[in-house]
């Protein structure tokens, strides 16, 4: 088969099978012809000397002359094929017979028998009518061979496969030539298909053939002028892409400057090289004041407008030296190579009064903005990319914090940044415990000071667990994830934990705290998908809204105040209640808490923990209490520490206290309605 995988040799096979099927019908037909030819010879022959010697030797039967029949016998057996000639009587018995040969066993022969009749004619004397009859007075049998007849044939079929052969040579030679035509033309178009298909798509056929031929060459050369001109559209647009996808990668899609990623790569170079060649490289972290302003008032568009047009004003005063980058929101960045940090302080202010001299114009409103700008130096001792990136950030902060619009230069014994880095070691170890499930809750109990001995109202608590064995209280992170934006993260974290274990204790049938108290900062109440995240937390685990009371302290109600009270009113209608915690302890004065829809005020520990001996503490408890039961509030009393701090909550209606001394924190899994040892003891004064 491997032969006929060429054109050619499948185009001659093509031309020479039917040929060849015709030369051997034809040929099959003349010998079969010729051979029936040969039999019909034979038996003509053999019948015809049966029949011509029966009436020769009629008379030599009737005499019983022996000799007669010999002499016959013997001039009818001079043929080749003659084996043997016998005449027999009517009895069959062998009257006389010649055999010229013994016939081999496998010798085909033929056998021909003719009847020896004796005629008598009678004469009527009277008519002179005569009148004839035969009777069978023997045989003649002839013996022929076909062995004659059988080469005849051999020689035949011989003649006819020579015959045959030539033909087919024949067929096959005028079939080679008449490909000679187009066998050169066809070869050409197949090496160049296959180079065409290996990648060379400058490959061409020369257009020489007439006819189809000819056309296929043209169609080929028009497919391939075709399928090259659209690969080179199709690289030049690939290179274009790749441009455009090199340019996204390392630049901002708003303003067009570098973005994080880059910056952070070029800064990394200019530490190695500080590090290798001694020289000093400083880079600086830009927050813009004010643009929250923008945003909040004209909308994102109108935010994304004032980026795109001050980072092109600032540009235009960055020096060769330096770059200038977005890393995100309203924060820039600035890498200032071979510049001292005293010159980038000096390039810092220019900068910064380019600020706030830019002033932008959305829809008839013109508005100015400032900067914040942290800036720290790469020098020989720059340990890596993260340290110098930390105190540019905590510069920056710093900045902030001394009154914004104004320039942090980063210095290792500045308390305000070494919190700062204190604050980013905290985000680390806060990431790292949600990654790894180190957070735990707690609770602490909650009591009823004048009616109830047992334990049914809690508020649940935050703690992390240190890999070494030690828990973590809130005050020494809760400051960082307020700072950095991780308040609503632990938030979510903590609500989805806490209703999982309400709805658990559910389904088993465990004792459940009547009212369970779970914090929400500042941030998350102006966060618009908290309530549709609470629902779906509520709705999953079966849990009854009316055992749910969030607390919010009193300064994140008053500065997101219209998103508070919405979220409030919501969860409220849902059976939900609300605390104020820390009542007192911020700047606002009481009318808010006519605004705020709340179940419970905490009086802020700052108040509670000296009325056994401060007037003027227990004066503003006792007001704070008045004015809550007025308004139809109960009132809870935080840190209790003694038993004369208790004493003075009872004498003053206080409803509920909350303190060490009554009950510390637990685990939150391991809540129990059991009294502690101080409750006990609180239980049996009040019954007495």
């Amino acid at each position: 088969m491997r032969l006929l995988n060429g054109f050619l040799p499948r185009l001659i096979a093509t031309m020479v099978a039917p040929m060849l099927l015709l030369g051997i019908l034809l040929t099959t037909h003349s010998l079969s012809t010729q051979l029936n030819d040969l039999r019909q010879s034979l038996r003509d022959r053999g019948t015809q000397l049966a029949n011509n010697l029966a009436p020769a030797c009629e008379y030599g039967v009737l005499s019983g002359n022996v000799a007669i029949l010999d002499e016959l016998l013997r001039s009818a057996a001079q043929a080749t094929d003659v084996v043997s000639i016998s005449v027999r009587d009517h009895q069959g018995h062998e009257l006389a017979g010649i055999w010229r040969r013994k016939p081999t066993s496998d010798e085909p022969i033929a056998r021909y028998v003719a009847t020896i009749e004796h005629v008598e004619i009678t004469l009527d004397d009277f008519s002179n009518q005569g009148s004839s009859q035969s009777h069978r007075i023997g045989e003649v049998e002839v013996v022929l061979t076909q062995r004659n007849m059988i080469e005849r044939r051999q020689e035949m079929i011989r003649h006819s496969v020579l015959i045959g052969i030539g033909g087919i040579l024949l067929c096959c030679a005028l079939a080679w030539r008449l490909s000679k035509g187009f066998r050169q033309p066809v070869r050409a178009l197949s090496r160049a298909v296959k180079r065409f298909g290996a990648g060379k798509l400058d490959e061409r056929v020369h257009c020489i053939s007439p006819g189809e031929l000819g056309v296929l060459e043209q169609g080929f050369n028009r497919m391939a002028n075709a399928i090259e001109s659209a690969q080179e559209h199709l690289q030049e647009r690939i290179r274009h892409a790749t441009s455009q996808l090199r340019h996204q990668a390392c630049h901002d899609a708003l303003t067009g400057l570098i973005n994080r990623a880059e910056f952070e790569r070029r800064v990394a170079q200019a530490i190695t090289y500080a590090q290798e060649h001694g020289s000093m490289h400083a880079i600086g972290y830009l927050d813009l004041d004010q643009f929250k302003v923008v945003n909040d008032t004209c909308g994102h568009a109108a935010g994304d407008a004032l980026l795109r047009q001050l980072s092109m004003v600032l540009e235009q005063h960055v020096p060769d030296q330096a770059v200038l980058a977005r890393l995100g929101g309203d924060e820039f960045g600035l890498l200032m190579e071979h510049t001292r940090i005293e010159d980038a302080f000096n390039l810092s202010t220019d900068l910064l009064d380019t600020i706030n001299r830019f002033r932008f114009s959305w829809e008839g409103k013109s508005f100015g903005v400032g900067a914040s700008v942290g800036l720290a130096a790469i020098t020989r001792e720059t340990a890596d990319l993260q340290q110098v990136l930390a105190h540019a950030d905590a510069a920056c902060y710093s900045a902030k914090d001394n009154g914004r619009n104004r320039i942090q230069i980063h210095q290792a014994s500045d308390a305000d940044i070494q919190r700062r880095h204190g604050e980013m070691h905290w985000i680390s170890r806060i990431n790292h415990a949600l990654d790894c499930h180190h957070l735990r809750l707690y609770y602490q109990p909650i009591m009823d000071v004048t009616h109830h001995a047992s334990i049914d109202h809690i508020e649940v608590l935050l703690r992390i667990a240190d890999p070494s064995g030690s828990i973590i209280s809130p005050m020494a992170f809760i400051p960082a994830a307020e700072r950095y934006n991780l308040m609503p993260t632990l938030d979510r974290w903590v609500v989805a934990n806490v209703f999982q274990q309400l709805g658990n204790w559910q389904t088993t049938g465990r004792i459940m705290p009547t009212t369970c108290a779970v914090n929400l900062s500042g941030m998350s109440l102006g966060d618009g998908e908290l309530f549709d995240f609470i629902l779906s937390h509520i709705e999953q685990h079966a849990i009854q809204p009316a055992r749910i009371c969030f607390e919010i302290t009193e300064t994140a109600a008053i500065i997101n105040l219209p998103q508070a009270v919405d979220l409030m009113q919501r969860l409220r209608k849902l059976g939900c209640r609300f605390s104020l915690d820390d009542f007192g302890s911020g700047v606002s004065s009481m009318g808010y808490l006519k605004q705020l829809p709340v179940d419970y005020v905490k009086i802020d520990g700052v108040f509670v923990r000296d009325i056994a001996h401060d007037p003027i503490s227990r004066a503003m408890v006792s007001s704070i209490n008045e004015i809550s039961h007025l308004m139809g509030l109960k009132t809870i009393a935080e840190y209790v520490d003694s038993d004369a701090v208790f004493n003075v909550l009872k004498a003053l209606h206080v409803d509920y206290a909350q303190g060490y001394w009554i009950a510390a924190p637990r685990p939150f899994d391991e809540f129990s309605p059991i009294l502690t040892k101080n409750s006990l003891e609180i239980a049996a004064d009040t019954a007495g």
